[in-house]
């Protein structure tokens, strides 16, 4: 379903190998209800690269939906790999209905 929501994009970086493209859970698997598993305002389209950031709190999005740091410290070495993303807003979907939930 993410596949269709995002068109077949990356929601960070417009990556379109489907390949690579994966379904990121916003609450975790682990964490979350039966519902908010099944839920695509609980899941976002990323690349594999940026699903495993996401899911380790090196990047993520504020409540605008722009891509920042997560908490976790970087060296300068390490942050040119997000720099590309960081600053920058998202890619949503078309209908608001299928936003990421804020919550």
């Amino acid at each position: 379903m993410l596949l269709e929501i995002y068109k077949g994009k990356c929601a960070f970086c417009g990556m379109s190998i489907k390949s690579v493209l994966e379904a990121a859970h916003i609450i975790p698997w682990s964490k979350a209800t039966y519902e908010q598993k099944t839920d695509p305002q609980n899941g976002i389209l990323l690349c594999a690269n940026h699903h495993k950031m996401f899911d380790d709190g090196i990047i993520s999005f504020d409540k605008d939906y722009n891509i920042v740091t997560g908490e976790m410290f970087m060296s300068d070495e390490q942050k040119k790999w997000v720099d590309d993303v960081v600053g920058k807003k998202m890619a949503l979907p078309d209908d608001k209905k299928y936003y990421p939930n804020k919550r």
